[in-house]
């Protein structure tokens, strides 16, 4: 029994001075990490805590911009419109009251004592401008370092108000890195400040009328794609609860077979040249040329990587940012109009697909999703 116990104290020794081994290791690394700090335990000069706001375009978005590509990010799943008292969320109806909510995230360590939230509501469109568009309200929230926080606005639409519609909101705050990208020229392709909202339901062989916001300047190409059933669910819609999905596989190549579009409405030069499945865009006009456009491109996409990095602040790039803002005052609107095919599809059956804008210079200028439906 005593050779026992002495076994034990002996194994309790080794563990005690084994703990205080490691306790000492830790406290050299982290005097190492912390070495240069004004005061003792505090971090070093060049550690700079801040706020990142963000609104979620995507699933797994974490708000690393210039966006990748080929995402669906008009689809945001931060937006929802519910009808007081139940209803389609996806048809404005005149007179009925509706809640537009909007989920934020920062994922900064800072926290935003008052993050703003503006709403904006514009006829279906590609890109987006805030001068073609109604200002719906702001509202305003606490954010918590690395928290979660939603703001609602009600809504009671005109009649011209009503039907399908686009929303977007911006958010932003007084603290140095969220301050938006843009003031009239919203894209969350380059501004994680900044989510779309733009699906719409569509009838079989029934015309569908959109806007498309670009440089005067443009060259481009609009094609549809498939959207999956994921994608879909993320945005939320309810027809997915009484109406079978069918893969979109088939509805987009066929829009891209026979969708004719046409101008209908527009300020500036515009040519339409149908291709195999696309429909390639031409436009001319005042404002900055195709070559000073990807210089901006290259140069805003270099300034966000930087400071996403850490290896830059964003006063650094106060001019950059005032010339985008300059570009962003030429941007004009056109009015385009395309007829969808007959699928055949029956009552409880629906299907979807995206129709996208990509610039010459290889952005996505942005899109919308169509939802068909027997």
């Amino acid at each position: 029994m005593n050779s026992q116990i002495i076994d034990a104290e002996k194994a309790i020794r080794e563990i005690d001075a084994r703990g205080r081994e490691l306790r000492e290791q830790t406290r050299k690394v982290y005097e190492e990490a912390f070495k240069g700090g004004k005061e003792e335990g505090k971090p070093p000069p060049d550690f700079e805590p801040s706020s990142f706001l963000l609104i979620k375009s995507y699933g797994g978005d974490i708000g690393a911009r210039p966006m990748p590509a080929n995402i669906p990010f008009w689809i945001s799943p931060a937006i929802k419109v519910r009808p007081v008292g139940g209803g389609d969320p996806n048809t404005i109806s005149a007179g009925s009251p509706y809640e537009i909510e909007c989920e934020i995230h920062n994922r900064g360590d800072l926290p935003v004592p008052s993050a703003n939230v503006e709403y904006f509501l514009t006829d279906p469109t590609i890109g987006f401008d805030t001068r073609y568009a109604t200002p719906l309200g702001i509202s305003s929230t606490w954010v918590s370092g690395l928290g979660v926080a939603r703001t609602r606005i009600p809504f009671l639409p005109s009649s011209s108000q009503a039907g399908h519609k686009c929303l977007i909101v911006r958010a932003f705050s007084f603290l140095p890195y969220d301050i938006p990208v843009d003031d009239t020229n919203l894209s969350p392709v380059v501004d994680r400040h900044v989510a779309q909202l733009n699906i719409n339901i569509v009838a079989q062989a029934a015309p569908f009328s959109f806007n498309i916001v670009r440089q005067p300047n443009f060259e481009g190409r609009l094609s549809f794609r498939a959207a999956t059933l994921r994608e879909i669910t993320t945005a939320g819609l309810p027809l997915l609860a009484e109406n079978e999905f069918i893969d979109g596989e088939k509805f987009a190549a066929t829009l891209g077979r026979t969708a004719e579009f046409e101008r209908i409405g527009g300020e500036s030069d515009l040519v339409l040249k149908p291709g195999d499945g696309s429909v390639s865009l031409f436009g001319s006009g005042k404002g900055p040329d195709l070559g000073q456009q990807k210089e901006m491109t290259g140069r805003l996409a270099d300034a966000l990587n930087l400071i996403a990095a850490g290896k830059a602040h964003r006063r650094q790039f106060r001019e950059l940012f005032r010339e985008r803002r300059r570009m962003g005052a030429f941007a004009t609107r056109d009015t385009l109009v395309f007829k969808t095919a007959e699928f055949g599809l029956k009552p409880g059956m629906m299907t979807a697909a995206h129709l996208s804008l990509t610039s010459a210079l290889g952005e996505t200028v942005g899109g919308v999703t169509l939802v068909l439906r027997g």
